[in-house]
């Protein structure tokens, strides 16, 4: 009985959505995944959390960091083992990341 139950993004509610991705239960024996040129994730890892090849700087790390204000010279400055072409990618990863469309569950 009732109304029908509206997507969770059609009714304002965004924490209740479920989004497409959603990790498997075997994620783990995946091993590592190369996501975009620079950028990999391993469940191994930083938790699996999307980060720059080499490192276990996160790509949220990256993006809270230029959002505080950093430049990439600072960050490079920081974090030696980085370059501008890492932060840059971590950036165009973001981009397609937040470009993905979000799927309510029914």
């Amino acid at each position: 009985g009732g109304a029908p139950r509206r997507p969770a993004t059609e009714a304002g509610d965004l924490s209740r959505a479920r989004h497409a991705y959603r990790p498997r239960a075997d994620f783990a024996s995946l091993g590592p995944m190369k996501l975009a040129d620079r950028i990999v994730a391993d469940p191994d890892t930083c938790s699996g959390h999307p980060r720059i090849e080499g490192t276990r700087v996160r790509v949220s790390d990256v993006l809270g960091w230029l959002a505080s204000g950093m430049t990439p010279a600072e960050i490079t400055d920081d974090y030696p083992y980085i370059n501008e072409a890492d932060i840059r990618a971590a950036l165009q990863f973001a981009a397609h990341a937040v470009d993905a469309v979000l799927v309510a569950a029914e």
